[in-house]
């Protein structure tokens, strides 16, 4: 005779975060390299397309104020803050847009699968408009908190810029993956990072410090010759591709430590 206990069995409710301490600095950065070198053509592809588009970007800008203007007729103050102001709309859009083609990138290598660069750029350009509002909500609130901190001490500044900065560590993959609005993909990286942020911040730090490393290495050997320091800056994006690939991995990591996901569970979810 079955018992009350066997016919009517209760599913215990399983905790929101299951194994936060599996979560670590080291394994993240280590994962992530390691994915990077598995798909290095196509992720330095994308690294490289984003660093080309914005330099003609920067350059074609440039030469429509030097045609018009000279340094007898300097631009007037409209016309600096409309050409500040288009620079700064091209660098979010490109930065999202290939963000959300790396969130791509790094899930199939993940899942042992081949990335292609045509698809990660699709699955980016898909997304294009909620990254692109995920960019400026975030910058917006980085500015908002770092003044609103200042007011009362610099350092003060510092701490809220860098808190809201690992909240929303993970915004851009969550919009590319879920398919969430930009409010609703921020609000879902406070809920997934919460608990990890002192790690996030670990992580950030170190591929900070290695983009700072490559950086300087890179101005110990700059000359006079343009078309030499555009070479030399190419090698910037190494550190540029690492940190796109973390923090796509930063997510994939996220969901399996706190809620148990794997990326084979994901299946179908960029379809």
């Amino acid at each position: 005779m079955e018992t009350e206990q066997n016919k009517n069995p209760r599913e215990e409710p399983q905790p929101e975060t299951k194994n936060v301490s599996l979560f670590a600095v080291g394994s993240v950065l280590s994962r992530s390299w390691n994915t990077l070198l598995k798909n290095p053509v196509v992720f330095f592809a994308l690294s490289f397309l984003v660093f080309i588009l914005i330099r003609i970007i920067e350059y074609s800008l440039k030469s429509i104020l030097i045609s018009e203007y000279n340094v007898y007729i300097p631009p007037p103050r409209g016309v600096l803050i409309s050409y500040a102001l288009l620079k700064l709309f091209f660098n979010v859009l490109l930065w999202q847009w290939i963000s959300g083609a790396f969130a791509y990138g790094v899930y199939q290598t993940l899942k042992g699968n081949k990335a292609y660069l045509g698809e990660s750029l699709l699955h980016g350009t898909k997304r294009i408009f909620s990254l692109f509002c995920i960019g400026l909500l975030s910058g917006l609130g980085y500015v908002f908190v770092f003044f609103l901190g200042s007011l009362l001490n610099p350092i003060l500044g510092l701490v809220f810029f860098f808190m809201l900065m690992c909240m929303w560590a993970v915004a851009i993959p969550v919009c590319a993956v879920e398919r969430l609005g930009a409010v609703e993909s921020m609000s879902r990286s406070s809920g997934l990072t919460k608990g990890c942020r002192m790690k996030i911040l670990g992580i950030i730090i170190v591929a900070g410090i290695f983009t700072i490393a490559i950086g300087f290495v890179i101005s110990l050997f700059e000359q006079q010759s343009v078309i030499l320091n555009e070479i030399l800056r190419l090698v910037g994006i190494v550190p540029m591709a690492f940190g796109l690939v973390t923090t796509a991995v930063t997510y994939y990591s996220l969901l399996e430590t706190k809620e148990g996901k794997t990326v084979d569970s994901l299946a179908n979810v960029f379809d």
